[in-house]
C-alpha cells in the first residue's frame, strides 16, 4: 500500500474515478494526526483521504468515516507516558467516535 501511496504522490497521478478511502495501516498515520492532514487531504486527482473521522458530505451522500484501529480493543486504556491521547498513530479513540453521532 505503501508503494501505492507513493507513486501517487510522485507522479501526481489521477484516478479514473473520484475515490474517497480510509486506512487503518501504520502508513496512515502521519495522515491520521497531522494538523493540515486530519481533515483529510487528496493524495492525487480523484483520490482523496477523508480523515481521521468525522461525517462528509460527498455528491449528495452523507457519509460517516472513522480512520484508524481501535485502541481500546487492543488494551489502550493505559497510555504511553508522555501521550496526550491526540496522537496516537494509526489508532482512533472515543473522541473519534463521537465526531459522527
Amino acid at each position: 500500500m505503501e508503494d501505492l501511496y507513493q507513486d501517487y504522490l510522485k507522479k501526481n497521478a489521477e484516478t479514473s474515478i473520484p475515490t474517497h478511502f480510509i486506512d487503518s495501516t501504520p502508513l496512515i498515520a502521519a495522515f491520521m494526526n497531522s494538523k493540515k492532514t486530519i481533515e483529510g487531504f487528496s493524495l492525487a486527482r480523484g483520490l482523496n483521504f477523508l480523515g481521521r473521522s468525522g461525517v462528509k458530505v460527498i455528491n449528495g451522500l452523507r457519509i460517516a468515516y472513522v480512520s484508524g484501529i481501535d485502541f481500546d480493543v487492543l488494551g489502550g486504556s493505559t497510555l504511553a507516558s508522555g501521550t496526550s491521547g491526540k496522537y496516537l498513530g494509526h489508532y482512533f479513540l472515543e473522541e473519534d467516535l463521537k465526531k459522527i453521532e
